[in-house]
């Protein structure tokens, strides 16, 4: 019979060189079970139906639906003054509350776009890039420093340009991916999908989207049982660098794992006649209620675009 290798901490003469768990052991899998809940809550929303499907702009069909978005956010790149933005805003703020959309949700969109947009025009807020009249001064250099062709002011101010352009940046953002988030809002996934290819998206795009969409929630559950694993399986809290082994071994168990699971799907589907093209199942025509949702979507970017155009609200 061969001899078994038992593990250190079995042998009793490594008793005292083995780190008992202690009062900060208790804390051990506390990443793990915020980990835990979040891709439950993700895969929760991934197997549940949009919230307003029911309402009245979820009923309108999925092609003049995408169409009337379309045309209000292509009308919002066009808005230069804050105050056509803001009308569009509030457009925007009466739709959601027509369909019931859970304000929780609208929160969670509106708290993240705008940070995710002032990283990225901040700089634009100061005289830096933008040069006007100054607002507040930030930084006092002292002489001005020629880099290239950019020259560094002597005194580096927020201007009254910069913060009229962040604005209408913020603006903007927030308009746009609202409307987008009202069109997923209201629309299931697989229908959303369906009048995309009716409108001329692309085979590849639409397998893609397709796929990523209804294996997801396989993806999600496959991470969730890697992280339940390992929270049964710890005792105590370990160094640093071996839950950063875990943390890569783990990415790379999900990513062997997808990658399988993605040939598995390929041959299956090939072996049951796949010749590349999404498959439309559902036929539905324009209804009076769709084309009036696309007349009044041209209407009301018509009139942004015009009021825009007279320049109210704001002399830049």
């Amino acid at each position: 019979m061969r001899d078994q290798t038992l593990p250190d901490w079995y042998d009793n003469s490594t008793v005292d060189t083995v780190t008992c768990p202690t009062r900060k052991g208790r804390g051990a899998g506390r990443p793990v079970r915020r980990a835990l809940a979040r891709l439950g809550e993700a895969l929760a929303r991934e197997l549940s139906s949009p919230p307003c499907t029911e309402s009245w702009l979820g009923g309108i069909e999925p092609r003049a639906k995408v169409g009337g978005v379309f045309l209000l956010v292509f009308a919002s790149t066009f808005l230069h003054t804050p105050a056509a933005l803001a009308a569009l805003f509030a457009v925007i703020i009466v739709l959601a509350l027509s369909i019931g959309l859970p304000p929780k949700r609208l929160a969670r969109v509106w708290l993240g776009v705008p940070v995710f947009s002032l990283a990225i025009i901040l700089p634009a807020v100061t005289n830096l890039v933008t040069p006007g009249e100054t607002v507040l001064s930030l930084w006092h250099i002292g002489n001005a420093v020629t880099l290239g062709p950019w020259v560094i002011p002597e005194t580096i101010t927020v201007t009254s340009t910069g913060l009229v352009l962040a604005g209408r940046f913020l603006l903007r953002s927030v308009d746009c991916v609202t409307l987008c988030y009202l069109l997923i809002a209201t629309t299931d996934a697989m229908v959303l999908l369906n009048g995309l290819r009716r409108l001329g998206m692309p085979k590849a795009f639409g397998m893609v989207l397709t796929m990523a969409q209804r294996y997801l929630a396989v993806i999600l559950r496959v991470a969730e049982e890697i992280h339940l694993a390992k929270l049964s399986r710890t005792i105590a809290a370990g160094p640093v660098r071996g839950e950063q082994r875990w943390v890569a071994a783990g990415i790379g168990m999900l990513f062997r794992r997808t990658h399988r699971l993605a040939e598995d799907v390929q041959y299956s589907m090939i072996s049951r006649g796949y010749d590349g093209d999404l498959q439309v199942r559902s036929r539905s025509v324009l209804r009076v209620r769709d084309l009036a949702w696309l007349l009044a979507a041209i209407s009301l970017a018509a009139v942004l675009i015009g009021l825009d155009r007279l320049r109210l609200g704001s002399p830049y």
